[in-house]
């Protein structure tokens, strides 16, 4: 009875629901085959290691806290639901989803926002158990409606109404919370309450390193696998090219992805510490950009690889490739950035040592997705191409054009602005819309 006492009538609710989905879902053959999946994939041995040593990480944490008399067993429930909830999530995006430092910023950024205390205050006073029994799977469905009809012309009117009911609840749950703060406030303000708040502040940033050790592991892995897949026969030259790997990237893991890139690219026969050698000083002689010049026609590759930034579009390092491109033998890319579940985007960079020549968006888009919500990220995100790179705006044109997936040609000064669309019948992908900005 002491541990139910721990958790609010919010969360018992919450867990009510879904003790009985769970059991509504076993009935069903396909979705008991499915958990048994997902259970086998679960118990594989690499998930079970991380899994435990994110545990151990967060007891050393909790262990230290401790030393400084911060928190006591009624922060245990906080602490096992923002484990479940929280780290593995967390681990597991950093080493999936970050390809460069900006998502490790973002964390830092996001536990500084004041959305974070907007919902502490929201959760921290709840209705009665019946209330919360019944308005948690009408809240849950609403929310759930309003997701599915995002970006569908058909439902635009019933996502605006969807839309204005959560918004109506929402502001009747912060303004009840405050009026029983106010009207509660030696209740609210003790040291419980504010350990309670900071405890899973404190968490997020404390596992900044783990997570960042991971993403440095997953990387080193990957690039070692990379190498296993060539044909590299001697042994010992295997474990000395990733001997200088690791020297020369020590723990930077943008500067891993950047060498795997261009090795996989320029790769050639390693035979000898010799080649070895020369191939690293080629490597560095390739990755060592020409000063900008201002009259060159084209961009800034230091500038153009962060154009998209903000749309948390990033790309690698700007690096020489073995074969030649239209302008010239140094590109960089992005990892396709996935928008509504399926359909994704990335951006390319294309032209010589010193000057970029071709920039373009590529978005691909399948079949029975939702186009609507894909097409307006690709608009935003040409947007932000088109200033950054010659500091115009898209005309209605360029956004008719975006919008309908129509091929178009416009020239501004040096530049090209082409809009292609190449169509796949015997495929999933239904076709691909390229934004180009290209010297002329």
């Amino acid at each position: 009875m002491l541990y139910l006492n721990m958790f609010n009538t919010r969360e018992i609710a919450s867990g009510i629901w879904a003790i009985i989905f769970l059991f509504w879902a076993l009935s069903n053959l396909e979705v008991r085959k499915s958990i048994s999946n997902f259970i086998k994939i679960l118990f594989n041995w690499k998930i079970v290691l991380t899994n435990l040593s994110i545990a151990a990480y967060l007891s050393l944490i909790v262990y230290i806290l401790s030393k400084f008399h911060f928190g006591d067993i009624s922060l245990l429930k906080d602490t096992i639901l923002w484990y479940i909830l929280s780290a593995i999530a967390l681990c597991n995006q950093a080493v999936t989803e970050s390809n460069n430092f900006s998502y490790f910023k973002n964390i830092i950024k996001d536990n500084f926002k004041i959305m974070l205390l907007l919902e502490f205050i929201v959760n921290f006073y709840t209705f009665n158990i019946i209330i919360e029994i019944i308005l948690v799977p009408i809240v849950t469905l609403i929310a759930l409606s309003a997701t599915f009809a995002d970006g569908k012309e058909e439902y635009k009117s019933a996502k605006k109404l969807l839309d204005v009911i959560l918004i109506i609840f929402g502001l009747f749950i912060v303004f009840n919370s405050i009026y029983l703060i106010i009207s509660q406030w030696n209740g609210f303000t003790n040291i419980n309450t504010l350990e309670s708040f900071f405890t899973p502040i404190i968490y997020t940033l404390a596992f900044i390193p783990f997570a960042y050790i991971l993403k440095l592991i997953s990387e080193y892995e990957i690039a070692f696998i990379k190498l296993s897949l060539k044909n590299i026969k001697s042994k010992r030259i295997k474990l000395y090219l990733k001997a200088r790997i690791l020297f020369l990237c020590n723990f930077d893991f943008t500067k891993i992805q950047d060498f795997i890139w261009y090795f996989s690219n320029n790769f050639e026969s390693l035979t000898s510490f010799k080649q070895v050698n020369d191939f690293f000083s080629t490597y560095k002689k390739h990755n060592t950009p020409l000063p900008f010049d201002e009259n060159t026609k084209g961009f800034n590759p230091t500038e153009a690889c962060h154009y998209l930034d903000s749309q948390e579009i990033c790309t690698g390092k700007y690096i020489y490739l073995k074969f030649e491109t239209e302008f010239g033998n140094y590109s960089c890319c992005s990892p396709y950035k996935t928008i509504d579940n399926l359909n994704n985007i990335a951006y390319y960079l294309e032209g010589d040592n010193q000057a970029v020549k071709k920039l373009y968006l590529v978005l691909n888009v399948y079949k029975d997705s939702n186009k609507a919500p894909s097409h307006n990220f690709l608009i935003e995100s040409a947007g932000i191409l088109f200033k950054k790179a010659l500091n115009e705006e898209l005309n209605r044109e360029m956004i008719k054009s975006l919008k309908k997936g129509k091929p178009n040609k416009w020239q501004i000064n040096d530049y090209e602005i082409i809009i292609e669309k190449e169509k796949f019948k015997e495929a999933l992908l239904e076709y691909e819309l390229r934004f180009i900005i290209q010297a002329i």
